[in-house]
């Protein structure tokens, strides 16, 4: 096994390697992380001593290590002389964390000990970033022909409506009336669509006032009461007393509704929606935590993405419109679930 007293200067070497702005790896040529230095134990939250008893793999994205397993097989085997990769790295806590990865050998062609240092680059920001841009110019792309499709659909819509009841009053002996009805009952499903994408097209600068968050909950619950009885569910409210006053536009009940909606149709066989609300420092915390089916990981990291639903007769658009109203309130959004344990869905707020 290589150890740095192979090196000629040990002391010059190590100040290097402990002090470099990024993160540095010795590794064996089994993959064994011989040395660590502060700036990766940073990165991924672990003491030296702790990260120098996990494996690469341990810490690395199960995602990214096919990739990363064969590039060091073909250095280890002398094929290559480095390579470099960007790879998902798992930190202690759980959270993922990017690196650009680089790594070398020194070959010692005398007595076959090889040292193997790998370079991490804490790119997480960046990626995060980039994600972030990609998200708002799709949401601008989605919003421009939300604009286009909303105008189009809604004038031969109020049309088609208004011929419906024309039938409708015009079968007076009712023989008509379940099909006028249904007829009647998709015109307003598609209208309801074309209302959500409106809510994409509207510009950010919407009229803003200061409003009672715990009157506007108060409102929304009312409305869906009646939807809550038929599927059994319960909805309980725990509202700090002294919520003070913030600055928002009314569209915040539509959030309210796509949420509470999302959650009670969660329980077709009932349960419990838990709201609760206080102030927390310079915030407003909502939280809407139901008892349904939860939903997988894998459809949770899309869940904001446009036209992706985990229901039926979803449309794809209810949470990203929430999601767009919040942040032009300056605030936060957040899904947390577990499958067979429910949902829970964070919202924060600035007050004032």
């Amino acid at each position: 096994m290589f150890t740095v007293s192979h090196l000629q200067d040990q002391s010059l070497f190590i100040r290097v390697f402990e002090r470099a702005p990024i993160g540095m790896v010795l590794l064996s040529p089994d993959g064994n992380l011989i040395r660590v230095n502060r700036s990766v134990c940073d990165m991924l939250g672990y003491s030296k001593s702790e990260l120098i008893k996990e494996t690469v793999q341990a810490v690395t994205h199960p995602d990214d290590f096919d990739k990363d397993i064969e590039l060091w097989i073909k250095l280890v085997n002398g094929e290559i002389d480095s390579y470099q990769i960007e790879k998902r790295y798992l930190h202690k806590s759980g959270d993922i964390k990017w690196g650009l990865l680089h790594v070398t050998v020194e070959r010692d062609e005398q007595d076959n000990n090889n040292l193997f240092i790998s370079q991490i680059v804490d790119i997480t920001e960046q990626k995060i970033t980039a994600e972030k841009i990609r998200e708002s110019e799709k949401l601008s792309l989605v919003g421009e022909m939300a604009a286009g499709i909303a105008h189009e659909i809604r004038n031969p819509l109020a049309s088609l409506r208004g011929f419906v009841q024309m039938y409708q009053e015009e079968d007076t002996r009712g023989t008509k009336d379940l099909r006028n009805k249904i007829m009647l009952a998709e015109i307003d499903r598609i209208n309801e669509i074309v209302s959500e994408l409106l809510v994409l097209a509207k510009p950010a600068n919407e009229t803003f006032e200061f409003g009672n968050i715990a009157d506007k909950l108060n409102h929304v619950v009312t409305l869906l009461e009646g939807q809550a009885n038929l599927y059994n569910v319960l909805i309980i409210k725990e509202l700090d007393s002294d919520l003070p006053l913030i600055y928002c536009h009314d569209n915040l009940k539509q959030v309210f509704i796509n949420i509470l909606k999302n959650a009670i149709e969660s329980m077709p066989y009932g349960g419990q929606v838990l709201i609760q609300v206080m102030k927390i420092d310079t915030k407003i915390q909502i939280l809407f935590k139901d008892q349904g089916s939860g939903i997988p990981q894998h459809q949770l990291e899309k869940i904001f993405q446009p036209f992706y639903t985990t229901k039926e007769t979803g449309t794809g658009l209810g949470l990203m419109v929430s999601q767009r109203i919040i942040q032009n309130h300056k605030g936060k959004m957040r899904i947390e679930s577990e499958v067979g344990k429910g949902t829970i869905v964070e919202i924060s707020l600035p007050v004032g």
